[in-house]
């Protein structure tokens, strides 16, 4: 053994001892690379089939047509918003700026593509701010980065809450986008949060809010975030771009729409909706049991390298949280996450009310856990000795690959998917209009009429969320806003909510034109349950 004090270490003993501190490095990372390689193309394989098929599908789910609704119906010069009594029900009960944000996909020619044209635009709104976040927090090669999208695109196809809102028109991709787009401009680690990007955030603040409610708490989690890392001055500049950003969009809003209609529609309305549960109590803690299930395996995953990343702990440690915050920028998404739980949790709890309410707090959970992770990847590649970023790169593809082979079973009905897509529903019952249109009523697919005819009517949604409310559609208000001479209705599947206001159609017809439809007529139905259609 060499003393250092009486003899000086041979260089050669002293480059060896180096390089095998670096080759344990090295090789670690090199093997990560390679199985890289060889998973990145599997999951982008994986996912482009996964994406396939939920466009396939998007034809054939009656609520994409009924959520373009509201903006056929702008475009059509009607409005989505209405009083008491007053305007067709769409069953647009939300903030006004989702029926803009879809306006591009009813210019289509026909409703097959203004779902489809939805669709995309849907999954451009969901997916795109996670990429431009995932960008914003690398810090080594892009490749990881695409290799956190992909596991998030995984995890949006395993995970039933975020399935919904990234590829159904609805209003919570807008939503979601918008505010993932918020807190991409306040995002990283040394930036000053200046006016221009408080006018950035607090716009696309306003939008989310103003595409469904649910999404409120931006307005207080932004502030407050630029408050604790920034200090009182930013946070008082935000509120003065969020207060400009109100303004104008408000102001954009008046030219199209009657706020006491909105009003009553997007507030009135849902606050009349029923609990789930006998009580709102029982109804909160299903929800947060719900959430939990939903939030588990990122929380856990969070949770686990955070205790193994001892240079993320050194940063906590060096300050307040101003501190914590420029050195953790990824935890802005998770603070975001948390504030969205309340309204996560009571719009799941409402009747009516699904597990789509629920993205919004695993969206951003999803994300902050992503972001952490690149971070952790960041500091390996530059930091010696630090081995929590390749415990990040490892768990990251061990993540990836649980999921492939968890939603690699949902492909197998593909191949029918595609084979049988010339016969959807949008196609056939649009083809069936523009032949023989006389007096069909499609109740759950209101672009049929809208982009035939220019008319809105009452649509299935509509009367079942007047229904919740208690007050049941009158005759007079529902003849006046249903097709004259109606002789048909037709829906998808055996029965359709509107049965119950139409009770006189109980005959069965069978329409070649109309493969996988349910026609009802008004009469007496033969031995055989129909009756001729002439």
């Amino acid at each position: 053994m060499v003393s250092r004090g009486t003899r000086s270490p041979s260089p050669v003993l002293y480059t060896s001892t180096m390089d095998e501190s670096q080759r344990g490095q090295g090789e670690g990372s090199s093997a990560l690379d390679r199985l890289s390689l060889i998973l990145i193309p599997a999951f982008i394989t994986l996912a482009g089939g996964l994406v396939a098929r939920e466009f396939l599908l998007a034809p054939f789910r009656a609520w994409n047509d009924t959520r373009l609704a509201p903006s056929a119906a702008l475009l059509s010069g009607s409005g989505f918003y209405f009083g008491p009594g007053e305007g067709p029900l769409l069953g647009h009960i939300y903030s006004p700026i989702a029926p803009f944000f879809y306006l591009p996909a009813v210019l289509a020619p026909s409703p097959e593509g203004a779902v489809m044209l939805g669709t995309l635009m849907t999954a451009l709104a969901f997916f795109g701010p996670v990429l431009l976040l995932l960008f914003l927090g690398c810090k080594g090669r892009s490749r990881w980065v695409w290799a956190c999208f992909l596991v998030f695109c995984l995890f949006t196809f395993y995970e039933r809450a975020l399935l919904g809102p990234a590829f159904w028109i609805h209003a919570d991709a807008p939503a979601l986008g918008f505010g993932a787009i918020a807190c991409a401009a306040l995002y990283g680690s040394g930036v000053r949060v200046g006016a221009g990007r408080c006018l950035v955030s607090a716009f696309a603040v306003v939008l989310a809010v103003g595409s469904k409610q649910v999404a409120l708490p931006l307005a207080f989690a932004l502030p407050l975030y630029v408050w604790l890392r920034e200090g009182r001055g930013a946070a008082l500049r935000y509120l003065v771009a969020l207060a400009v950003a109100g303004v104008a969009v408000l102001g954009f809003v008046a030219l199209w729409v009657d706020f006491e209609a909105m009003w009553f529609t997007a507030v009135t309305v849902p606050m009349s909706h029923p609990w789930k549960a006998g009580s709102a109590f029982e109804g909160l803690g299903a929800s947060l049991a719900e959430l939990g299930w939903v939030c588990l395996p990122i929380m856990g995953l969070l949770a686990g390298l955070w205790l193994w990343g001892r240079p993320i702990r050194r940063k906590q440690e060096q300050g307040g949280s101003p501190d914590f915050l420029r050195a953790n920028p990824w935890f802005l998404l998770l603070f975001v996450a948390l504030f969205f739980v309340p309204t996560s949790v009571l719009g799941f709890v409402k009747v009516g009310g699904d597990v789509n309410t629920l993205a919004y707090t695993a969206y951003f959970a999803a994300v902050a856990l992503l972001l952490f992770v690149l971070e952790a990847i960041g500091q390996w590649e530059t930091g010696p000795g630090d081995r929590s970023g390749g415990v990040a790169r490892a768990a990251l593809l061990a993540a990836g690959g649980i999921l492939a082979l968890m939603t690699l079973p949902t492909l197998s009905g593909t191949r029918a998917l595609y084979d049988g897509y010339g016969e959807n529903p949008e196609r056939t019952a649009w083809a069936f209009v523009n032949t023989d249109p006389r007096g069909v009523y499609f109740p759950f697919h209101p672009l049929m009429a809208l982009m035939a005819e220019g008319k809105a009517y009452h649509t299935s949604s509509g009367l079942i969320s007047q229904d919740l409310t208690g007050e049941r559609v009158g005759p007079a208000y529902l003849e006046a806003h249903l097709p004259p001479g109606m002789q048909f209705v037709a829906f998808r599947g055996r029965s359709d909510y509107s049965e119950r206001y139409f009770p006189e159609y109980n005959a069965r017809l069978r329409i070649p034109a109309l493969p996988g439809w349910t026609v009802l007529a008004a009469g007496r139905p033969d031995a055989r349950g129909n009756v001729d259609r002439n």
